[in-house]
Parts: structure tokens; C-alpha cells; sequence
């Protein structure tokens, strides 16, 4: 829905890509229309009684007529509401808009950060808006992405995290921060750092590695390699040692949790189940079992009201 590139554009019906507030425009409205799509069916409503015979109460079924800027939708949903009352919404913003977005309707924000203090304002900020919003904070949950590279000894962490950095080409993690940003950077020299730009792509990985040229002097190729190496690498070690580090984010109010991003497949995922996972029971931070039967039960997600 918020897209940027000129080529999904031109895979949904668009001559030309929407502006940024115009993309979020669309996507409020989607976002509310689909709510009303998933609500037009009210709990109760499937009766499945054979000796009526009644498959449904129709009073409990509704059109939603909505007639907006971007979307005329009758409805009501042609099935009955979903078991989550209505799928989980998962949100990756970082731009003013986009933050906005977020804090009104995601129930999970998907973010990346490039150390301890810039996930701590973030949290801090999304919670905030999200009160702004009349929502509780505590049903907005962040989950940073992380890739977590752990072994039996230190040395063997650290040494798999070498070889993974060694792979990283500076020129590929260009290519890839210049898709992500809308800007081609190969017109900058490689000596050079980066420099200050208006954004049209994905503003928070500007953020984050305009936060990282400015704390480190980076230049573009030093950049290129980091960005290819992939996302912070603050958790490296033993399971211990990883473990210790994401109680202390959690803990110092940095996040809700964490997205487990593997920088090698399937070895990287294997590793973290495998020996961070029990590390992480023992200390209480991990369920040993599911909550529920869907996805909103096991992220402590309430059941929206119809």
C-alpha cells in the first residue's frame, strides 16, 4: 500500500507512483475499509442451525456502504469474520507519516536499528503516539529486526561473524541501500561519505545509516560493506551472551521482543533455536509452550471487538 518504487506502481494500475502523503491517504482508507469488511460479519452471526435450516442471522450481517476518495465498497464480506477478529497488522514506518500510520492501526511494528539509544527513542516515541491515538501502548508491540549469530564458544561466534563480513561486497550493499532509498549513489565517490539527502525511498534506513556514517566517519564503500553485512551485529556469542544482550534491550524498554532474522539459511536459524531459544526459556523470557491457536494469541494481542 505504501510502496515507493515506480515499478510496483506500475504493477497496481499506476502511470505514475503517488506521493508519499497520497500513498498513506490510500492506505487509511484501505486499512479502514477492510476493518469494516472484516466487521460486517458481527460474532454470532454464523448459526449453522440444520432445522431451520439457517446458515447464518442475517441480522448480524451488514453492508458497510463505503464511499471514500479512493475506495466504494458495498460489501458486506461475501465470508464470516476471521477466528483473530482480523488478521494481525504488521507495520514497517519510519517516516513522520508513516509513524503516524503505525501507531493508529499496526498491532506490530517490524523496524531495524542501528544501536541501543536510537530503539529506545523509537519505542519511546511509537508508545507515545500511540496514546496520542487513544490506544493503550501495551497493544502496540515493536519487534526489531536482529541477526543473531551465535556458536558453542565465543570464538567460533566471532569467527562465523568474520567469514559472513568477509562475503559482504561494499559495491552490493550500495546496490541495495540505493534500491531501499530511491537514489542511485553510485554517482558519489566511494571515499566519500554520505551525504545529506531528501529521501523519496524508505526513511528510516536513511536514518539508520546516516545515524551510522555520523557516530563512525564511515565511508560510502565502508558503508556499502556494513549495509551488506546486514543489521546490527550486537548480538554475537555464545547463547549466554546473546541472551544477555536482547534481556537487556527488552529490559531497558528498546523493544517488545525481536524478529529473527537468519544471515545464513537454514544454519543461522537452526543455531538460535537450537541454543539461544532454551537459554531464553531458562531465564523465563521465552514461552515453552503456544498461548493460543493463532497468531494474535501467542503475541499477547486482544481479539478486536466487532
Amino acid at each position: 500500500m505504501t510502496s515507493f518504487q515506480q515499478a510496483e506502481a506500475a504493477n497496481f494500475g499506476l502511470t505514475d507512483q503517488l506521493s508519499r502523503d497520497e500513498r498513506y491517504e490510500r492506505a487509511e482508507e484501505f486499512v479502514e475499509v477492510t476493518s469494516k469488511l472484516w466487521d460486517s460479519w458481527k460474532d454470532g452471526a454464523v448459526v449453522k442451525d440444520r432445522a431451520t435450516p439457517q446458515f447464518a442471522d442475517p441480522a448480524l450481517v451488514s453492508a458497510i456502504n463505503h464511499q471514500g476518495k479512493w475506495f466504494n465498497v458495498q460489501g458486506p464480506l461475501n465470508v464470516s469474520r476471521p477466528p483473530q477478529g482480523r488478521p494481525v497488522f504488521i507495520q514497517a514506518s519510519a517516516s513522520g507519516r508513516g509513524r503516524d500510520f503505525a501507531a493508529k492501526w499496526a498491532d506490530v511494528i517490524f523496524v531495524t536499528h542501528s544501536s541501543l539509544d536510537s530503539a529506545q527513542g523509537f519505542y519511546r516515541e511509537m508508545k507515545e503516539r500511540a496514546a496520542k491515538f487513544g490506544r493503550d501502548p501495551a497493544t502496540l508491540k515493536i519487534l526489531p529486526g536482529i541477526v543473531p549469530i551465535i556458536g558453542e564458544t565465543a570464538t567460533i561466534a566471532e569467527e562465523t561473524n568474520r567469514l559472513l563480513g568477509d562475503l559482504a561486497l561494499p559495491r552490493a550493499g550500495l546496490s541495495t541501500l540505493s534500491y531501499h532509498l530511491d537514489i542511485d549513489l553510485s554517482e558519489f565517490p566511494l571515499d566519500d561519505i554520505l551525504p545529506e539527502l531528501d529521501v523519496p525511498g524508505v526513511q528510516g534506513h536513511y536514518k539508520e545509516v546516516a545515524e551510522l556514517t555520523r557516530k563512525n566517519g564511515l565511508s560510502l564503500s565502508e558503508l556499502g560493506h556494513r549495509y551488506g553485512v546486514g543489521p546490527l551485529r550486537d548480538f554475537v556469542g555464545t547463547a549466554a551472551a546473546v541472551a544477555d544482550t536482547m534481556e537487556h534491550w527488552y529490559n531497558s524498554h528498546a523493544c517488545d521482543g525481536f524478529m529473527i532474522q537468519a544471515s545464513y539459511l537454514p544454519g543461522g536459524m537452526e543455531s538460535f533455536a537450537r541454543l539461544a531459544v532454551p537459554e531464553l526459556q531458562d531465564r523465563g523470557l521465552f514461552r515453552r509452550k503456544y498461548g493460543g491457536a493463532t497468531l494474535r494469541d501467542n503475541l499477547g494481542l486482544a481479539r478486536p471487538e466487532a
